[in-house]
């Protein structure tokens, strides 16, 4: 059985590793998700992903995720990368695609924590709370 380390010395090994040799990140992956199963911590998943997140944020580097009906051009790709460095400070962006053909349009991005939803069901629930409201 793996000896269970503190999650500071994990996330700091993870990230390290990212940095150094992005291109391995499916080896780590399923290293790091082996540890948690080994020392039987996949409940705290959810806390070492924000603390990664957190730490490459310090180092400059963001990841977002982008939600939407159909393939993004490069255009708006490089857009929505340019916003995430904006809001995030950070210098280097990793924009993780995925398509949901049951929205009409617009996009779901979302980065540290935050989201943006432009999609036309987010508008359509906000126009009906207006009109609800008035």
């Amino acid at each position: 059985m793996a000896q269970r380390l503190s999650r500071r010395l994990v996330v700091r090994a993870v990230v390290e590793q990212l940095i150094r040799q992005p291109a391995s990140t499916h080896a780590l992956v399923r290293s790091f998700a082996a540890y948690l199963i080994e020392t039987k911590q996949t409940k705290q998943l959810d806390a070492y992903l924000a603390d990664i997140t957190t730490a490459l944020s310090m180092h400059g580097q963001a990841t977002a995720t982008v939600i939407s009906a159909h393939d993004l051009d490069t255009k708006v790709v490089a857009a929505l990368k340019e916003l995430v460095s904006q809001q995030s400070g950070a210098k280097h962006v990793t924009l993780e695609q995925a398509i949901d053909p049951s929205l009409l349009g617009g996009i779901q991005l979302s980065f540290n924590g935050r989201k943006l939803d432009t999609t036309v069901r987010s508008q359509l629930n906000q126009l009906k709370a207006t009109s609800a409201a008035n």
